[in-house]
């Protein structure tokens, strides 16, 4: 049996799309971006706070793949008030994940400490790998390609 994956990801920077752009190369599986109803505009670190804070996520547009079809999720975030960012906590509660093999990639500039238990909390119902931490100085990646690349490899 192949595993049928897809990289699924949300970046307001591009960071993190760039990552699960190499990801998705490497693995050759298609990806998704996922976007928000209303854009964050100008304050985007205040209503982040808030909505990590509040635990009030905003509403995503429809996503078109079906997740039925795929059986592993590479899931892409970044780090948000040492949380995942808000929009993949709506993914989450949209309920596709569940019975997935997740594989998260997380991206950060900051601490990232106890983002990926947030991550196995949140998706009780699927089996959650080892995640990617990938991380930026001042905008610039530190983690290199080779590193990137060598964790996708082992996604099975």
């Amino acid at each position: 049996m192949t595993m049928k994956a897809l990289v699924i990801y949300y970046s307001v920077s591009n960071h993190t799309a760039s990552v699960a752009n190499l990801i998705a190369e490497k693995l050759n599986v298609e990806t998704e971006a996922i976007h928000t109803k209303d854009a964050y505009g100008d304050y985007i670190i205040d209503k982040t706070k808030r909505e990590i804070e509040n635990k009030d996520y905003p509403s995503i547009l429809p996503l078109s793949h079906n997740f039925d079809e795929y059986d592993t999720v590479i899931l892409g975030t970044p780090t948000w008030w040492v949380s995942p960012s808000s929009p993949i906590y709506s993914l989450i509660k949209t309920g596709v994940l569940k019975g997935k093999t997740i594989y998260p990639f997380i991206t950060t500039g900051f601490d990232v400490s106890g983002v990926e238990e947030k991550l196995r909390e949140l998706l009780p119902d699927s089996k959650v790998m080892p995640s990617l931490i990938v991380s930026y100085t001042n905008a610039f990646r530190e983690t290199g390609d080779g590193e990137i690349l060598d964790w996708a490899s082992k996604i099975k």
